[in-house]
């Protein structure tokens, strides 16, 4: 793939996104996506087959960035409650950035069939790896603290996303702040504290 593909390719995904949160997904339409992007119909099918296949790349391509923002957080962050804290801390504000299109991400992609549940999977995976890096760096500090195994991380991630659907659904915004607390305390009931 060449670099102006590459960008193109972005620039239609992250169109999807813009005309998310003007008209939701739903309603969204390929000459939406297009306008949004700044691109012709053509260059959407140059790069996507269809709606669906560029929302299942634009979720991978917010997930990616998410772990990426919380692993630079891990990095810079010191010491192991400061870690646990900055991580929650991070993913909250990633899912609070766009709360329209997180709603919509959150809740179309339980509904988009099985391409979308094992595109959930993998993304669920990552974030499932990253916490068990957070519990295996907590352990050089802490050696008390129990190993993560991957389903108690796949756990931790299927829940503390369940909690943020069930915020987003409701229409607050979460009292998203509070799930930071809750997803710390989750954590910390399966590797100690």
């Amino acid at each position: 793939m060449t670099s102006t593909e590459s960008t193109s390719r972005e620039r239609v995904t992250l169109g999807l996104a813009q005309a998310i949160e003007e008209k939701g997904y739903a309603t969204s339409t390929i000459a939406d996506i297009a306008r949004c992007a700044g691109v012709s119909k053509r260059t959407f099918y140059e790069n996507f087959s269809d709606k669906e296949s560029c929302f299942l790349a634009l979720y991978i391509y917010l997930s990616q960035h998410a772990v990426a923002a919380i692993r630079e957080v891990l990095t810079m962050t010191p010491t192991w409650p400061e870690q646990l804290h900055a991580v929650a801390n991070a993913y909250i504000q990633a899912l609070r950035k766009r709360p329209a299109l997180t709603r919509a991400i959150f809740l179309e992609i339980n509904s988009a069939g099985p391409p979308a549940l094992a595109t959930r999977r993998v993304v669920f995976d990552a974030f499932a790896e990253l916490l068990q890096d957070l519990a295996k760096e907590g352990r050089r500090n802490k050696p008390a603290l129990r190993e993560l195994s991957r389903p108690m991380a796949m756990a931790i991630v299927a829940g503390v996303n369940e909690l943020a659907l069930l915020t987003i659904e409701a229409g607050r915004s979460m009292r998203l702040g509070d799930l930071e607390q809750v997803a710390c305390d989750l954590f910390t009931a399966v590797v100690g504290d």
